[in-house]
């Protein structure tokens, strides 16, 4: 049944049948009747996409006491609201749920919590105390072995190794060892960082770890090795290697560098 505008009367206009029928009879039929369809005067069941609720103070549910199983509906149980997206429901007012199911979240660093974007990390990373070692008694007269000298500025065969941070600040570890005769010539080996084409000096001569001797008084070969921790490395790609700063004989060298990242 379809609205009829109300009619505008005119002094002694002839009130007939139609009129009544029209105006009274099908008008209240029409306003008891919940099948509108939604033109001026007759309403929907449906809300008209678009509409606005910008002058809605509250809205408030009625308990249904269960949850929603039609996707798309969004209904209260008990003291919780919840809606359901088609395969699991999910309670609005649920915090922190199981990972893997939508609900809000508090910061924090657990499973189910959810981390600042401005966060940090602090790793834990090895101590140089671990580098210990004792001294090797050779008990023959004198060591042979291959070695290279090297001039000052030269790079140590093997010692170079680059890394590439993906993070805003990063940890880079790098691990060096190098055997030479004695502490001395451990001296003359610098580790070097180059970034961007710029290059740095991190640490000059290597720390002595243990001898080899030839006997009680004669020392036979020197090594020497060192953990750097290099922190707040942007992103960037760095090479690091091991430097004569000084002629130098080696017998054998390595450096080894890895990214931490948190």
């Amino acid at each position: 049944m379809a609205w009829t505008a109300p009619r505008t009367w005119a002094d002694d206009e002839l009130v007939t049948t139609a009129y009544m029928n029209a105006q009274i009879r099908d008008n209240m039929l029409a306003l008891s009747t919940h099948t509108h369809g939604g033109s001026a005067g007759d309403g929907s069941a449906t809300l008209a996409s678009g509409i606005s609720f910008s002058g809605l103070a509250t809205v408030t549910f009625a308990d249904q006491s269960g949850n929603p199983s039609v996707a798309g509906r969004l209904q209260r149980n008990g003291s919780s609201l919840a809606y359901y997206n088609g395969s699991a429901v999910v309670g609005l007012g649920t915090a922190d749920a199981s990972a893997g199911t939508a609900s809000l979240r508090t910061l924090g660093t657990s499973s189910t919590s959810a981390a600042a974007g401005n966060h940090t990390h602090t790793p834990n990373t090895p101590s140089t105390s671990a580098l210990t070692g004792s001294d090797i008694v050779d008990s023959a007269v004198a060591i042979s072995g291959h070695y290279k000298s090297y001039s000052s500025g030269a790079t140590l065969d093997g010692t170079s190794k680059t890394v590439t941070p993906t993070l805003t600040a990063n940890l880079v570890i790098v691990s060096c060892f190098a055997y030479v005769q004695s502490a001395a010539d451990l001296g003359k080996i610098s580790i070097k960082e180059t970034v961007s084409a710029s290059e740095s000096n991190v640490q000059t001569g290597l720390t002595t770890r243990f001898y080899q001797r030839i006997t009680d008084s004669t020392i036979g070969g020197t090594f020497g090795a060192d953990l750097i921790e290099r922190s707040d490395r942007s992103v960037a790609t760095y090479t690091y290697h091991l430097e004569a700063n000084d002629t130098v004989t080696i017998y054998g060298a390595y450096l080894v560098a890895t990214v931490v990242e948190a």
